[in-house]
């Protein structure tokens, strides 16, 4: 079962971030259909805001987004992200899902280094 679960969890890993990738070609929010259905991340009553920790999938993510890049998109993912939120600001937040705390989430991630 642990492989079996390691597997699905790269699998959305993959999925997720390229629907990034399209999301950062195309600007079309149609793309972004895992990222604004499912939480990366889920604060619980016991989570501490200010000293929270990483979580196993936001890793995940920040190893992805900064190993496998495509050549077609721009190398400075932290630049791109920040964008990203920007255009998802400019929509509905039932359009936008959690697509919007799931970027900045991300961009916390990658600049904790």
């Amino acid at each position: 079962q642990p492989a079996v679960i390691e597997y699905v969890r790269n699998q959305f890993v993959k999925q997720v971030c390229q629907e990034i990738d399209e999301f950062i070609k195309t600007q079309d929010l149609k793309v972004l259909k895992l990222l604004k259905s499912c939480a990366l991340k889920e604060l619980t009553d016991s989570d501490d805001i200010e000293e929270d920790k990483a979580s196993p999938i936001l890793t995940l993510f920040k190893k992805r987004l900064l190993t496998s890049r495509d050549s077609r998109i721009p190398t400075n993912i932290v630049e791109q992200l920040e964008k990203m939120i920007a255009k998802l600001s400019d929509n509905l937040p039932l359009e936008v899902g959690y697509a919007k705390t799931n970027i900045e989430n991300l961009l916390t991630e990658l600049k904790g280094d």
